[in-house]
């Protein structure tokens, strides 16, 4: 759920009695962007970061594309400093903005992602193509991750992508910002470790292994298959959304495998999520 920044402005300006609408929003943040370097290039439809990392926009994808952006590049929400060579696993790839965002980092060496939604893995490969140099750190996969290994049929809205899940319908879970389905969507789903542990392994004690989940729901499955696999002691540093339900079960399985939780935010009851970073390696933060 790439659209909690957005959750907060509304609610600011609830509480004094404001209200503001999406163009508003749209408005604000745009502004903000390019007075500190961005730009939009609207007769290509590509937008450049301010460290020159491009997107390509449609109708559809514009708003959506502009607020991960400004989450990922210009708030830094998933910003971590550190300064061992690194790999990063992107389960929730989307469209492709924090892998690019990690790609265009010196110190990760290889980036990881993992995508189930078609039309959104096709709009995450134009993004990455766009930036030759920093594709060659990142390998995709089309499939999404759970604890088993099934084909599903999902509601699909191509321009609420970042709200999308392969084991909850967002149009009912979520319904203040999910509000029309467009499609349904085929999903090839794969057991986490089965595919996770080849990799982790792969670099286990050479690079600082990230795991960034963003999966709408099945965090708690893909903790399950992790655990059981004792996949977290290999694993550095973590950086979880939590959807729907108590996040007590994940951090149990944290503190169990010696990492630091810090919640940041507190879970948010009118979108129904929150955020966790765990790490065990103090020089990372």
């Amino acid at each position: 759920m790439r659209l909690k920044f957005v959750q907060k402005f509304i609610d600011k300006l609830r509480k004094k009695n404001k209200t503001v609408s999406v163009e508003e929003i749209m408005h604000n943040v745009i502004n903000e962007l390019l007075n500190n370097g961005y730009i939009i290039n609207e007769k290509e439809s590509i937008f450049i970061t301010s460290n020159n990392v491009k997107f390509k926009y449609n109708s559809n994808t514009k708003d959506a594309l502009i607020y991960t952006i400004y989450e990922d590049f210009y708030k830094k929400e998933y910003g971590i400093i550190f300064d061992s060579d690194s790999i990063f696993i992107d389960v929730g790839l989307n469209i492709a903005t924090t892998s690019l965002y990690f790609a265009s980092l010196e110190k990760v060496k290889k980036v990881y992602a993992f995508e189930p939604f078609t039309p959104t893995y096709n709009d995450a490969m134009i993004n990455i193509n766009l930036n030759p140099e920093l594709a060659k750190k990142i390998e995709t996969f089309n499939i999404g991750l759970d604890k088993e290994n099934k084909e599903i049929e999902m509601p699909y809205n191509i321009s609420q992508s970042g709200c999308m899940s392969s084991i909850y319908n967002p149009f009912e879970f979520n319904k203040q910002i999910c509000k029309k389905v467009e499609s349904t969507q085929k999903l090839k789903i794969c057991d986490s470790a089965e595919i996770l542990a080849p990799i982790i392994n792969k670099h286990y004690n050479k690079e600082q292994i990230i795991l960034k989940i963003d999966t709408e729901g099945s965090e708690f499955n893909i903790f399950e298959s992790l655990e059981k696999e004792s996949l977290f002691s290999k694993v550095d540093i973590i950086m979880l959304e939590y959807h729907y339900k108590s996040p007590k079960f994940l951090e149990e399985i944290l503190l169990k495998n010696n990492f630091t939780v810090i919640y940041n935010p507190e879970y948010n009851k009118d979108v129904k999520v929150g955020m966790i970073f765990a790490f065990k390696n103090r020089k990372a933060f």
